[in-house]
């Protein structure tokens, strides 16, 4: 399965010209930098997904049309997340992940749930933390431990009447 998409560079000269916008118009609706607009015209650069909304809005276009997928210019979006936007955002740029995706979409259900749960158990956990009287131990971060440890035993040697107060 191939996805055609156009770049957003087009896609936005597009729609300034559907919409009779000058680029002065654009800057004064989405108060994006005029140098900014000129890097997204040229193709020098990409709106991140907050800027592709403000210029689909001023535009009024759909913003994954705006982003180049082969979607109705108005189509309506669905409300998403930030953290969708992100994932849209990382497929359209990195070619693994859009191959992932592809790949998951042809599995059936069972084997969906088969590749989530060996990819969660690949995933890290998040830091934990163990706290003593001692000081604040890091589960992932041993080489601060030590530093921590010494900078207690500085605090005891100079007020040594903490040490049997922190044990108790």
């Amino acid at each position: 399965m191939h996805i055609e998409t156009d770049t957003i560079a087009n896609r936005l000269r597009e729609a300034m010209s559907l919409r009779n916008m000058k680029q002065v118009d654009l800057v004064e609706k989405t108060k994006i930098p005029k140098s900014s607009i000129n890097q997204y015209l040229s193709g020098y650069a990409e709106p991140k997904s907050d800027r592709v909304a403000l210029l689909a809005e001023a535009l009024d276009v759909s913003p994954v049309w705006l982003m180049g997928f082969p979607v109705d210019i108005d189509a309506k979006p669905v409300p998403y997340t930030e953290e969708q936007a992100r994932i849209w955002v990382k497929i359209r740029h990195d070619f693994r992940t859009l191959e992932l995706v592809k790949c998951y979409e042809q599995l059936t259900a069972e084997q969906q749930d088969s590749i989530l749960n060996i990819v969660k158990s690949m995933v890290p956990p998040k830091a934990k933390s163990i706290t003593t009287p001692y000081a604040e131990f890091s589960v992932q971060e041993p080489q601060d431990n030590l530093r921590r440890l010494v900078a207690y035993g500085e605090q005891l040697s100079t007020h040594p009447e903490r040490s049997h107060k922190d044990n108790q």
